[in-house]
């Protein structure tokens, strides 16, 4: 990395995945067999100037580079790398230009500016969001706990988005989330997100598993869901 002191941040990360994102989504379909990876050449443009770029043959051989050097890094820190620990999370919401950023100690962010969770503390003045799954289990325990909060808050939202519903409670537009089944991908960075902003994350079951339950609120309401 040619960042100074290797300070690097979750723009630096974004921008990194961003670029190769672009390099494996573009517009011009190419059999990858007819490439030669090494020689693949990637360029990333700020506002049309060149800000950065680089050869394949700079991981060639080593897959795992970034994932190594993090851990590496971490480790002369005298930071131990966890298995299953969240340290960095994104949420984009294309549609507002909304992008929820999130890094372990370091707060939950909206478009750069920090964010919180919402005091409301009791079930009368919540805004809340309740998941279903696709499983008949699922739809008929996630229908019954609709139907019972919804005449306890003061209104209930339907995003469609496990990612987008955490990152709105982290940023106190929503106060609670529940699910009955959901994967991990679903909610990781929503997860730090919403500890990061001070609220409450409850994963009832393995994360381990291909799925679990979430409850997952501003901290007021934890225990009244």
């Amino acid at each position: 990395s040619r960042i100074q002191d290797w300070k690097i941040k979750i723009q630096d990360t974004v921008a990194d995945n961003a670029s190769c994102g672009v390099f494996a989504l573009g517009s011009q379909r190419i059999d990858p067999r007819s490439l030669d990876l090494a020689a693949v050449h990637m360029q990333m443009s700020k506002n049309g100037q060149p800000a950065g770029s680089g050869l394949g043959s700079a991981v060639q051989g080593h897959p795992c580079a970034a994932v190594a050097w993090l851990a590496n890094t971490l480790g002369e820190l005298g930071i131990p790398f966890r298995r299953g620990e969240i340290i960095l999370g994104v949420i984009y919401d294309p549609m507002q230009d909304e992008l929820f950023t999130v890094e372990k100690g370091g707060g939950a962010r909206k478009n750069g500016k920090l964010i919180h969770v919402s005091q409301r503390s009791t079930l009368s003045e919540a805004v809340i969001t309740v998941g279903f799954s696709k499983s008949e289990e699922s739809i008929r325990v996630g229908g019954e706990r609709y139907l019972r909060l919804a005449h306890q808050v003061r209104k209930t939202r339907m995003l469609g988005s496990a990612a987008l519903a955490m990152a709105y409670i982290a940023a106190g537009r929503l106060d609670a989330y529940v699910e009955e089944t959901i994967s991990l991908w679903d909610i990781a960075a929503g997860w730090l997100m919403i500890e990061e902003a001070g609220g409450c994350v409850t994963i009832i079951g393995d994360t381990d598993a291909p799925k679990f339950s979430i409850c997952a609120t501003n901290g007021h309401l934890t225990g009244l869901l």
